[in-house]
């Protein structure tokens, strides 16, 4: 990873979140098998976005971003939408699509990611 900064926890944690959403688009089976690692992508945004990481203009990017992955993965739930709907929308590939969306919303944030702010805050 290229950094315009120096490397941090958070560029690194961010760093660690692409490779992961990278692996599930690379690998169809680690969505079935990994898919909880998800949990630590959002995380990783959610938490970086609360310590007050980037600018006002990324902010609104990144939980732009998570906010889309998160209903593009969750909103054609069987118990939603009725199961022929469902299965029609998941032959689109909104998971896909919820994956590219989320690695763009990291590369964004690691290239936007202000080491200055913030860091009174980091606990120790």
């Amino acid at each position: 990873m290229v950094f315009r900064a120096a490397p941090t926890p958070t560029a690194d944690l961010l760093a660690f979140a692409l490779t992961a959403v990278t692996t599930h688009l690379l690998v169809k089976r680690s969505w079935g098998y990994h898919y909880v690692t998800m949990t630590f992508v959002y995380a990783t945004l959610i938490g970086a976005v609360g310590g007050r990481r980037f600018d006002r203009g990324a902010t609104r990017w990144i939980v732009g971003g998570v906010a889309m992955a998160a209903l593009m993965q969750n909103f054609y739930s069987p118990m939603i939408v009725g199961k022929q709907m469902s299965g029609t929308i998941s032959s689109y590939g909104p998971t896909t699509l919820s994956f590219v969306v989320l690695a763009a919303t990291l590369v964004l944030g690691i290239f936007r990611l202000n080491p200055d702010r913030g860091s009174s805050k980091t606990p120790r």
